[in-house]
């Protein structure tokens, strides 16, 4: 791994486990002033078949050139999908085990 690379990771929050390499490469060439067209044209010659979509190339060009600073999922407003947790089950366990005729659909 390059310094640059290293840096890059440091600067994104990035750990080296994660799938990052297009979104890196996208990112970088960016930031270097290539455009999106050409880091696609890139990034299809390196990797083939399984290189990044040309749309998915631009959206994460816009994302970076309106000011986003991580390659990391952003935090998502609204409702949980799900809500289990530790009280939520704790609940439902005394409920059923005060009233054990109680059904559940």
């Amino acid at each position: 791994m390059t310094l640059e690379v290293v840096k890059l990771f440091a600067m994104y929050g990035m750990k080296s486990g994660q799938s990052w390499r297009s979104e890196l490469l996208c990112v970088f060439l960016f930031s270097k002033g290539t455009k999106p067209s050409e880091i696609h044209k890139q990034i299809a010659e390196t990797y083939g078949e399984g290189a990044m979509s040309r749309s998915r190339v631009y959206q994460w060009c816009t994302w970076f050139g309106e000011g986003r600073t991580s390659l990391g999922d952003e935090p998502k407003s609204g409702r949980p999908k799900t809500s289990t947790n530790e009280e939520n089950t704790t609940r439902v366990d005394k409920r059923i085990r005060c009233d054990r005729r109680m059904k559940i659909r």
